[in-house]
């Protein structure tokens, strides 16, 4: 066992304990904005009074030795390194040391593009996109008048709003950027409040199998169609209604709806969208509905034409079937090649009325086959024509235009080559085009003599001209003539094709 022997000696004065600085520096300054730096510091002594002393520092920083706030009023750019300390009146201190950086801080940049078109009834959406290049954090703000109109910015710099019909005008709106340091950037633009004039964009289809009759979709009585619908609008439907021969047909969750039709005619099927701003867009289809048992061909019953036609008349007669789709009136000019060419044409079933119009104004000037074709659902047709002549100068609206392209004299006789467009002949094509034709070769003579079975199988003629048989030529600048036979009569004793009893007329082959 060991002892140890020594003297506590306890004296009447307090040992001096060295202070410590508590606070932290601020690391970052920026040309043109004073530095200040408020050093804190403690001391376990009790009412020991510290000095600040600022050890080393840029030209210009000082520092109060009583309150220990470091000051810089011109930082100028680049990166210093700082000491300050704290001493005691014992002479104990602390030193602090940090690198104080300087820049120049820069404004915040807007980088997106505002949306300047708000409709009443929708949400207006603006997402504003800054960044600092300092890095500092940003605020944003909007002028007192968008504030008071409605508009709104969140921290993030989202403006939204939802003006109403009584908003339409334009309003100038300004956003603020500010960033820490409280440099900002505006942004100004105008903000029109226009209403919304695009009309939805609608589809209304079948779903199922049908027949293509006569061009007309067709559905045997008794079967069933789906109905599918489809709307987009750029602000949005806000009602879709379907209608079957005006009756509201409801919808699915699909938008979509089975039908099947109880009775036979031609059903009109429309589909109307309606968007958030009111507009309004209507399509309709038409399905036909017949009836398969059906075995009756349309009937058609034409009133006899007018020999001669100068102005627009009504065609009159009788065209009905219990399963009709359409009729069209057709005209095709005598010995003409070209196909029959549709003036008219309805869906609606006539008895003793008004079938059609006939307007010779918009036809050259000829002799024409008038046709009534008519379909009905099952896919049977019916056909009746008559026969008529155009004639006359009005022909509104008609357009005419030559170029001689060549000429040539030949022995005093200039022999000409003349291209000639003509506005009533646009339907009809040759070597040139639509509308377009040579002149030299243009003398286009026709007659309005009906069809001639004899002559299409045997080649002899029997049917002849008669009195006030008609002739029809183009002359020279595109006019279209017409001349009226006018026979001599000569008595033959013996049988020709074409005889009319003891005194006829005969006509040779052309």
């Amino acid at each position: 066992m060991t002892n140890q022997t020594y003297i506590l000696v306890v004296g009447s004065t307090l040992i001096n304990q060295p202070p410590s600085i508590t606070s932290v520096p601020i690391f970052l300054a920026s040309v043109g904005d004073p530095y200040t730096y408020q050093v804190e510091a403690t001391d376990p002594d009790v009412g020991d009074i510290l000095t600040y002393d600022l050890l080393q520092g840029p030209t210009g920083m000082g520092i109060n030795t009583q309150s220990g706030l470091v000051e810089w009023n011109t930082p100028v750019a680049g990166s210093y390194a700082v000491v300050v300390s704290a001493t005691d009146l014992g002479g104990f201190g602390a030193s602090q040391g940090y690198t104080l950086t300087v820049w120049i801080n820069q404004a915040p940049v807007i980088r997106s593009t505002p949306n300047t078109e708000a409709i009443p009834g929708s949400v207006y959406l603006y997402d504003l996109q800054a960044t600092d290049p300092n890095g500092d954090a940003l605020t944003y703000a909007l002028d007192p008048d968008s504030l008071a109109i409605g508009l709104t910015i969140d921290e993030r710099g989202r403006i939204r709003w939802e003006p109403s019909l009584s908003d339409v005008g334009s309003y100038p709106v300004t956003v603020t950027v500010t960033d820490a340091s409280g440099v900002s950037q505006d942004q100004a633009f105008n903000l029109n409040v226009a209403a919304d004039m695009t009309d939805p964009v609608v589809d209304l289809d079948f779903v199922g199998e049908l027949l293509l009759i006569g061009g007309q979709l067709s559905l045997p009585l008794g079967g069933s169609v789906g109905l599918a619908i489809a709307a987009t609008d750029n602000q949005g439907i806000s009602n879709l209604e379907l209608r079957v021969d005006g009756e509201i047909v409801p919808l699915d969750v699909n938008n979509t709806s089975p039908y099947t039709p109880e009775s036979t005619g031609l059903k009109t099927i429309s589909l109307t969208a309606t968007d958030t701003s009111g507009n309004t867009t209507t399509i309709s289809r038409t399905l036909s509905v017949f009836d398969p048992t059906d075995a009756d061909a349309p009937q058609i019953i034409l009133d006899p034409l007018p020999e001669q036609i100068t102005a627009p008349i009504n065609v009159t007669g009788t065209v009905t079937d219990a399963n009709l789709v359409s009729y069209v009136i057709e005209v095709q000019a005598f010995g003409s090649d070209e196909p029959y060419r549709e003036v008219f044409r309805g869906t609606d079933p006539v008895v003793d009325g008004v079938i059609g119009q006939l307007d010779p104004s918009v036809l050259p000037n000829d002799s024409y086959r008038v046709r009534v074709r008519a379909t009905d659902a099952t896919g049977k047709e019916s056909r009746l024509e008559d026969q008529t002549s155009i004639s006359g100068e009005l022909k509104l609206g008609n357009f005419q235009l030559s170029f001689v392209d060549l000429e040539i004299p030949v022995s005093g006789i200039p022999i000409t080559l003349v291209r000639t467009y003509d506005s009533l002949n646009a339907n009809t094509t040759d070597e040139l085009g639509y509308g377009w034709r040579l002149e030299f070769k243009d003398a286009d003579v026709r007659v309005n003599l009906p069809r001639d079975p004899v002559f299409e199988e045997l080649g002899y003629r029997s049917v002849g001209f008669r009195p006030e048989t008609k002739v029809f030529v183009t002359l020279p600048g595109g006019t279209r003539e017409t001349f009226f036979f006018d026979p001599t009569i000569i008595i033959w004793s013996l049988f020709l094709p074409g005889s009319q009893g003891e005194s006829f007329l005969s006509s040779l082959p052309t």
